[in-house]
């Protein structure tokens, strides 16, 4: 018996190419026993017999182990709340006690996978309009439990690789926060911006640039520069709170000012009075 390979896709979810082993074998033997396989894993195999120089033609199988422990295992893997980029997965445990569970998800041969000690996992920044496979297990202390899947397909949108905010906006996001946009297209490495969907009907791509002077700095100042304006609301010259409306209109920036400012990497730019750092970041 020639070659006992892993998978190169085990269970079309592990995209993981293990290593050939060959064994060999009685030619009387018309059955082995196969030994220390890993649980839940694919594995193809490929016979052949040998008579000194000639070898016959080769016969495959595959075939995939079952789980280690499989009464001990997470039951009903449900897909919930399924957005175009986003579901929410939940199961129920197992009865023993887990030190917690192996979650793998896959698209058109690509793999994923995560580790969670939850009872539930939210997917993040899946592709649109696209079937998805979900494989779950117990770690039960280094063995895995016979794995349970779940399928869901994420729905589609009109621009499902955005190249900016306003994309982003016809989409039918509402709400700032940081997205991720692909600028050049669908093959473009993706990129994290935040994105103001309130000015000025929204859809607008928020980009800041900050200077860094070298030598410019004092080793005696210890300061946080950028914690002194936590908790302070974000304001322009034309758009502010009454307390921090000064700071606004004569540093000449957005910013959250906080009477008036430890930092001001927005301000007036090439102007050391209005775009500045006093601290550490």
């Amino acid at each position: 018996m020639d070659i006992l390979r892993k998978s190169d896709f085990c269970n079309n979810l592990d995209p993981i190419s293990g290593p050939e082993v060959t064994i060999s074998v009685s030619c009387n033997a018309a059955a082995q026993q196969l030994e220390q396989l890993e649980p839940s894993t694919g594995y193809s195999m490929t016979i052949t017999s040998h008579q000194g120089d000639c070898n016959s033609v080769w016969a495959t199988t595959a075939f995939t182990t079952t789980g280690g422990r499989g009464g001990d295992g997470p039951k009903d893997l449900t897909a919930s709340q399924v957005t175009p980029r986003s579901p929410v997965l939940t199961w129920k445990p197992p009865s023993s006690k887990v030190s917690g569970y192996k979650l793998q998800y896959a698209i058109e041969g690509q793999a994923f996978q995560a580790q969670t000690d939850l009872r539930k996992h939210k997917l993040l920044r899946l592709r649109p309009g696209s079937k998805y496979l979900v494989r779950l297990q117990s770690d039960m202390g280094g063995v895995y439990t016979e794995a349970i899947t779940t399928e869901f397909t994420t729905g589609d949108l009109r621009f499902p690789f955005p190249s900016d905010c306003s994309q982003e906006l016809l989409n039918g996001v509402q709400e700032s926060g940081l997205v991720e946009i692909f600028p050049l297209g669908q093959a473009s490495v993706p990129v994290s911006v935040y994105c103001d969907m309130e000015t000025d009907r929204g859809g607008w791509t928020v980009r800041a640039v900050a200077k860094e002077q070298l030598g410019a700095a004092s080793a005696s100042v210890c300061s946080d520069s950028m914690t002194y304006h936590n908790g302070r609301h974000f304001s322009t010259r034309d758009r502010h709170r009454s307390d921090i409306r000064f700071c606004a209109m004569f540093y000449r920036g957005g910013w959250w000012y906080r009477n008036c400012h430890e930092a001001n990497l927005n301000g007036l730019y090439n102007t050391a009075h209005n775009q500045e750092v006093s601290g550490t970041l």
